[in-house]
């Protein structure tokens, strides 16, 4: 990921080896918000 990348910095937060945690974390609150307004999940 890019260290420039805004989500890289909120959910990168600087330790690479910890990054697919953080990922998946990304992913997951992403889904809650995809249950309440179906179109995000396709963005």
């Amino acid at each position: 990921m890019d260290r420039d990348n805004p989500a890289f910095r909120v959910y990168g937060g600087g330790e690479a080896a910890d990054w697919p945690s953080r990922f998946i974390l990304f992913l997951v609150l992403r889904k809650e918000r995809g249950l309440r307004d179906r179109s995000e999940i396709f963005l």
